[in-house]
């Protein structure tokens, strides 16, 4: 994730641009908005806790409010959220859901050096893992994709992390450098 922001705040504004994931706690100052730029959208920000995900390679943006207010800006429409509420924006329709959560926790787990997935697929799980741990994933069958996985685990070497995949499923990983080479188990 790239945070950028001026060498000096203006009198006026406080205005970030972020590519990825941040997690933001930002103290209330009605005379200086502070204002996140996510490459075509932004955010409002009105003293608040708040994680937004807006990675330019992906087509959605996930904001999530824990207390405080926000503002969504996409084009010319504008969206507030409520505390506990999660947005949901797709940059190639526009469409826009938010979506009220009973606990907002587990998405932030990973300020903590958590990685947990819920009923995810292979294909969300490559994702996260090349971020984290800066490797490419090779998938022999696009089929693949399609499988989920359920866990949750402190940061550890991604071997380790992978041998448990393995351990839970029919696929295989073989990790070489910075490559994950990903197939179906071989048939005894």
């Amino acid at each position: 994730s790239t945070l950028s922001y001026p060498s000096f705040w203006s009198l006026s504004n406080r205005d970030v641009r972020l590519e990825g994931e941040g997690f933001f706690d930002v103290k209330k100052n009605p005379r200086r908005p502070f204002v996140v730029d996510m490459d075509g959208v932004s955010l409002s920000v009105y003293g608040t806790r708040f994680n937004v995900k807006a990675y330019p390679n992906e087509d959605e943006v996930d904001v999530i409010l824990y207390d405080g207010e926000v503002v969504f800006e996409a084009g010319d429409k504008t969206y507030e959220l409520e505390p506990s509420e999660q947005l949901e924006y797709s940059r190639s329709t526009g469409k826009v859901d938010i979506i009220s959560l009973k606990s907002s926790d587990d998405k932030i787990l990973w300020t903590k050096n958590v990685i947990m997935f819920k009923n995810d697929t292979l294909r969300d799980i490559a994702a996260v893992l090349s971020r984290w741990y800066d490797v490419t994933f090779e998938i022999e069958d696009e089929l693949l994709y399609s499988r989920t996985f359920t866990l949750k685990t402190d940061h550890q070497p991604l071997h380790i992390l992978l041998d448990e995949m393995e351990y839970v499923s029919d696929l295989h990983f073989e990790l070489h450098g910075n490559i994950v080479k990903v197939t179906l188990k071989e048939q005894d």
